[in-house]
């Protein structure tokens, strides 16, 4: 079962202590960034999924951090990045996925989270195909979506 919310990030945040967060993300910077994002469970895991085709993403490890934080952020136990294959596989390759843990550092894969991306993609009208294939840290996956 996977089920998901559709919402938008704005940072900064109006208490005093997440502000002080947004500061050390940020470094001095206080405008606002915003990012639109969709929240998914899949079999016990929550993900936050971005966009990063549709919207420019440039995330530290610190401010994934804090979007995954359950007191401060969205909560989650990865975040996920949807992005444009890479130039040397565009032509076969759908898309690259990028799967970050709560501690803001990267991993090579994530089955349940595989899950998530592949209904995301198909839902976000980015695909059309039954089949698609991902560039990940650990190499090429071929995902299969049934409705």
């Amino acid at each position: 079962m996977v089920s998901n919310v559709h919402k938008r990030l704005s940072l900064p945040f109006n208490s005093v202590q997440k502000k002080q967060r947004f500061y050390l993300l940020f470094h001095n910077d206080w405008s606002t960034m915003q990012l639109n994002f969709t929240k998914m469970h899949g079999l016990g895991n929550d993900f936050v999924l971005i966009d990063a085709i549709s919207q420019t993403i440039n995330l530290t490890t610190e401010q994934v951090r804090f979007i995954a934080d359950r007191h401060f952020g969205v909560g989650c136990d990865q975040l996920l990045l949807v992005e444009t294959a890479e130039q040397a596989h565009a032509e076969t390759v759908d898309f690259k996925y990028r799967i970050f843990n709560a501690d803001g550092s990267e991993v090579e894969q994530c089955g349940n989270g595989a899950r998530c991306f592949a209904r995301f993609v198909r839902e976000k009208n980015l695909t059309t195909k039954d089949s698609i294939i991902v560039e990940t840290f650990s190499g090429l996956i071929t995902l299969q979506i049934t409705d």
